[in-house]
């Protein structure tokens, strides 16, 4: 018979074989005796006493701390921590991934990681040479690529502007927030609305005048961020406001309502938000370009003018079409087309005198002067009643062609130098009316 006894506490079953487990983490460690008690047949006793001492085993845990997000390159902090003392006085990491060993003390440990799925373990052994081993795993994801493009960075406002995002996420991830941001550097006008965060399609923007800078930064589900801002400066310069400013000037040596009507820029502005008037800068414009149109031709290329027109609107039927195309010094320019009514002229002017010998031009002539006549007629007699000269002619623009020379009836006979008469037969405008003047006067013809 076999009896075994141990104590703390004591115990026999009669087993020749016993199995006792106490816990793992006696502190410190203890001592057990253990008492073997062999009886024969015959009742003879024999006894056997034996010491047995439990250690300690640790009990291996580690955090992990991530520098930031655990994206892209992270710097990671392996922080041991045990139980049971004394404490583990060797601390062996492995890092399946990498392949790497670190051997140590209780200090935590640092490493920078690239993109990739970790198992680390850490097997830490005491004084007594027990050890236990922890293990965990994390993931260090890849973080979003972050780009785009506008289809344009410089220009006149309003410009134009679409952003392309070339952004994607990395493997096994996606993008959940696209955050655009635009600042404007020189705070001429604000910067477009920010479009939704949520709005990772190509975006749409108009931009004023001014200088701007633009970012995009990209969020994913795993947490990854990422941001871009583009290179070059959004410029936009500064579009004109054309303006047409118009009045009719009467003036002429004859008194006949010319049809010459003053043209200017007044009233334009530099720019479509700036509200400074164009005005302001005149005369000193010699960068600025002026173009005038009149019914597709182009008359001018200054701020101001004065221009002669050759009928009336009701001779022409219609009203004149005048444009200015405004350009800045960076070549901005905008156009405005207004439709204009002339009918300032409409008038017919009879000379006294002519001299056909003496002078230049004109004034040796008996050449009657209209503008925007429809029908005309008119002849000179001498004091005898003969006819001298007729004539019916108008030009496109209604004005009398044909001149006396002091002729007998366009032959080269000459009349002597004295007193001769005109008489008006027709003489009515485009707007239905006829001439109001002295329908029959004198011609002096001086020799």
């Amino acid at each position: 018979k076999f009896d075994t006894f141990i104590q703390n506490p004591p115990f026999s079953d009669g087993d020749t074989t016993h199995n006792y487990n106490d816990e793992i983490c006696p502190n410190p460690p203890e001592s057990y005796i253990v008492s073997l008690q062999v009886t024969s047949e015959h009742n003879c006793v024999a006894s056997l006493d034996q010491t047995i001492i439990i250690n300690p085993v640790p009990d291996a845990y580690f955090d992990i701390y991530f520098d930031g997000t655990p994206c892209d390159e992270t710097i990671v902090t392996f922080d041991p921590s045990s139980t049971c003392e004394p404490n583990p006085t060797d601390y062996e990491w492995y890092l399946e991934t990498t392949g790497t060993f670190h051997r140590g003390n209780d200090n935590p440990w640092t490493d920078t990681l690239n993109p990739g799925t970790y198992n680390p373990s850490l097997t830490v052994t005491n004084i007594y040479g027990c050890s236990d081993t922890y293990s965990s795993s994390f993931i260090i994801y890849e973080g979003p690529y972050v780009n785009f493009e506008p289809d344009a960075y410089n220009g006149c406002e309003i410009l134009d502007i679409d952003l392309i995002n070339y952004s994607y996420p990395g493997i096994g991830d996606s993008i959940i927030i696209c955050e655009w941001n635009f600042t404007s550097l020189d705070n001429l006008n604000p910067p477009p609305p920010t479009p939704s965060f949520y709005n990772c399609e190509p975006v749409n923007l108009l931009f004023y005048e001014g200088i701007y800078d633009i970012e995009l930064t990209v969020v994913t589900e795993n947490g990854c961020e990422s941001a871009y801002t583009y290179p070059n400066n959004i410029e936009v310069d500064a579009t004109p406001i054309p303006n047409i400013y118009y009045e009719d000037i009467i003036t002429n040596i004859w008194g006949i309502e010319a049809g010459e009507m003053y043209f200017s820029a007044d009233g334009s502005m530099v720019s479509l938000t700036s509200g400074i008037p164009l005005d302001t800068l005149h005369p000193d414009l010699d960068d600025w370009r002026f173009e005038w149109w009149i019914d597709s031709v182009k008359y001018n290329s200054t701020y101001d003018f004065i221009h002669a027109f050759g009928s009336n609107s009701d001779y022409l039927g219609r009203d004149y079409r005048v444009c200015l195309v405004l350009e800045t010094p960076l070549g901005c320019s905008d156009t405005i087309c207004e439709d204009v009514n002339n009918n300032y002229f409409s008038s017919l002017f009879l000379p006294n005198a002519f001299t056909p010998e003496y002078n230049d031009g004109e004034a040796q002539v008996f050449l009657p002067k209209g503008k925007s006549l429809v029908l005309y007629d008119i002849s000179v007699y001498d004091k005898w009643g003969n006819l001298l000269w007729r004539s019916d002619l108008l030009d496109e623009d209604g004005s009398p062609v044909e001149s006396w020379d002091g002729t007998y009836k366009d032959e080269d006979k000459l009349v002597p130098s004295g007193v001769y008469y005109y008489v008006v037969n027709k003489a009515i405008f485009s707007n239905g009316e006829s001439w109001p003047g002295k329908r029959r006067g004198t011609i002096t013809l001086i020799r």
